[in-house]
């Protein structure tokens, strides 16, 4: 077999094992250098750290290790030329050990990509924790009477929002983080994720709601 038919079959063997693997890959930045981009999103997490999360503020976790999921529901947003309105994104994290992100299966390709850059602009954290991989699943979002639910095929959060003494939600003003803005308080119900990198479930633990407006290039 001379060289030049030795590659070629090579090139077709990577390209015939990505089309059977289907849409997954290791996150890559996809926006050219000093693209433009910007987010408007309502942010609902909840996490291992007992409430309220003591991480929020910088202060240790409780949690030993914090972990747990954050959605991030898009609802206006590109990086460069590509739009992201209405694409609803989940992460699935360790604080300092890793980050799964997981991608509206409603995107194209090309949103999917932008989708996973503007989450790391918006949230460096996440990538500096190291990013494990980028996927498109189904996402599912539930509000209704108090409670907050989302889902992808590997993780749920399940949370309901405390209640102060007059009856309202219990809500913190001028939070440290940008994504913290509205901040309102909320407790787990179930805090779940089942993977090959961790697997994870807890209930009473902190959950809140909030809002995200940045940009950036």
């Amino acid at each position: 077999m001379n060289r030049k038919s030795l590659l070629w079959m090579i090139t077709v063997a990577v390209v015939s094992i990505a089309a059977v693997t289907g849409w997954m890959f290791t996150h890559q930045s996809v926006a050219a250098a000093g693209e433009a981009w910007a987010i408007k999103a309502d942010i609902a997490e909840a996490c291992s750290c007992k409430p309220v999360c003591p991480c929020l503020f910088g202060s240790p976790s409780t949690g030993n290790p914090c972990e747990g999921s954050r959605l991030i529901d898009i609802k206006q947003g590109h990086v460069g030329g590509v739009e992201l309105d209405g694409i609803p994104v989940v992460v699935t994290f360790r604080m300092g050990g890793f980050s799964k992100y997981w991608i509206s299966d409603k995107a194209t390709d090309e949103q999917a990509k932008a989708a996973a850059e503007l989450i790391t602009h918006a949230f460096p954290s996440f990538k500096e924790w190291g990013i494990v991989s980028t996927e498109k699943v189904p996402v599912s979002i539930m509000r209704a009477n108090g409670r907050m639910k989302f889902t992808v095929p590997t993780a749920t959060v399940e949370m309901k929002a405390m209640e102060g003494r007059d009856g309202k939600p219990v809500t913190i003003h001028n939070m440290p983080a940008a994504f913290l803005d509205g901040y309102t308080q909320y407790v787990s119900v179930e805090n779940s994720h089942e993977s090959a990198e961790v697997t994870f479930e807890y209930s009473g633990t902190n959950g809140f709601t909030s809002r995200l407006e940045a940009d950036g290039s």
